[in-house]
């Protein structure tokens, strides 16, 4: 995917793109206790825009590849 196909890094958008990763790394129980801080400002900074981090948008990530077919050739 080429730097003009992203979404990320422009402001078109951010204020989804904000919201997304607020929700993200909200519901990551993985996420360091000293995150909570940056997840608020991701929060206020969404809103701030006219985004709502607690709307579900759609993922914005790309999608990943996907895996070759496995071969279906015999040796016979």
């Amino acid at each position: 995917m080429s730097d003009e196909e992203r979404a990320f890094g422009k402001p078109e958008g951010i204020e989804k793109r904000l919201a997304m990763w607020h929700r993200q790394l909200k519901n990551d129980s993985r996420c360091p206790i000293h995150y909570r801080g940056m997840i608020d400002d991701l929060s206020c900074a969404s809103r701030m825009l006219g985004g709502d981090p607690d709307k579900k948008y759609p993922d914005m990530r790309p999608a990943p590849k996907p895996e070759p077919a496995p071969s279906t050739e015999y040796d016979l």
